[in-house]
Formats: structure tokens, C-alpha cells, sequence
């Protein structure tokens, strides 16, 4: 899925493409991230400064997360033309894709964007046999949409809902 556009279900999403992450996008990056924290933070007794030092920790320490529990994991920055609108964390082990986190910039959800994403990774998965594994929060309006792909739940953690899916073999297959 990296380099390559993804069509969007819903005619008021644009096209999406994916591309690997990289150090001009730590700004970009930060930024969404600080974005996603907004609302939650909003009713903290901190200072604007204060909150962007939170965001900036709780970013590196997600990210390390991320690549130190699952080898290989890529950070792909999500583009619409020349604009950076989101990203993905995905990472791929045997037999299995994790969708660790996929964010977008405000103006871009509730657009098609999020779902033309998920389409691809499980297209991805599907065409490579591999399951998927996700978690999402169980008050999430974004499940039912996992839901919907497929998705079975799984084990309740103490803040995520653990979501899986199993691969579907094309339905046919060309003969040599």
C-alpha cells in the first residue's frame, strides 16, 4: 500500500496516497498528534505550553512503543494531492496485519477518508492471506465500521477492545 492511491468510497473524500514517513514530516506529524490530544486536553489545568511538552512526550513515547512491540512497524504519512491529512501506523509480522493507529486532521473525518484507508489494509490482508489485528476504544463510533469490514471482537482490555479479522480468499483464482 505505500506509494499508491487508494479510491475513495464516498464522492466528498478525495483520492488518498500513502508514503513512508520521514524526519520533514516530524513537524507535521507532532502537530496531528497534538490534535487528536486536543479535545481531551482541553480541560486540563495547563498552560498551552504545558500541553504541547505532554503532546510532544506522549508522541515520542507512542511512537517507540509502536516500534519496539512490533518489528517493522511504518509510520506512513496520508496525503490528498500535495497536503499531508494523516497517518498510519501499520506493521506486518508473520501471518498477520496490525493497524496500530490511523489519525487524520479534523477537517478530513467523517469525509470517507478513514474508510477508504481501512479498505486498502484489508485489501492488503486479503490479498497477502494475512489477518488483521486491531484495538479500538469500546465507545468508538469508528467499530462499527471495523465491524462492517469484517471484524469480530475479541478480548476487552482495560481501555481497548481488541478486533480481529480473518483473511477472504478471493473468490476465484486464475489456473496456470
Amino acid at each position: 500500500m505505500n506509494h499508491s492511491e487508494l479510491p475513495s468510497p464516498e464522492s466528498a473524500a478525495p483520492p488518498v496516497e500513502l508514503r513512508e514517513a520521514t524526519g520533514a514530516d516530524d513537524a507535521f506529524l507532532r502537530d496531528l498528534y497534538a490534535g487528536v490530544r486536543a479535545r481531551e486536553l482541553a480541560a486540563a489545568p495547563w498552560t498551552d505550553a504545558e500541553k504541547r511538552r505532554f503532546c510532544e512526550q506522549q508522541f515520542a513515547l507512542q511512537d517507540r512503543h509502536y516500534r519496539d512491540h512490533f518489528p517493522g512497524a511504518r509510520c506512513l504519512v496520508v496525503r490528498a494531492g500535495a497536503r499531508a491529512i494523516g497517518r498510519v501506523y501499520r506493521a506486518r509480522s508473520e501471518g498477520t496485519l496490525y493497524v496500530l493507529d490511523i489519525a487524520l486532521v479534523p477537517e478530513m473525518r467523517g469525509r470517507g477518508v478513514g474508510t477508504a484507508l481501512m479498505r486498502g489494509l484489508v485489501a492488503e490482508a486479503d490479498r497477502d492471506g494475512l489477518a488483521m489485528v486491531l484495538h479500538v476504544e469500546p465507545d468508538n463510533p469508528v467499530k462499527r465500521l471495523y465491524l462492517r469490514l469484517g471484524f469480530v471482537e475479541g478480548a476487552a482490555g482495560a481501555v481497548y477492545v481488541e478486533m480481529t479479522r480473518a483473511p477472504v480468499a478471493a473468490a476465484f483464482r486464475t489456473c496456470d
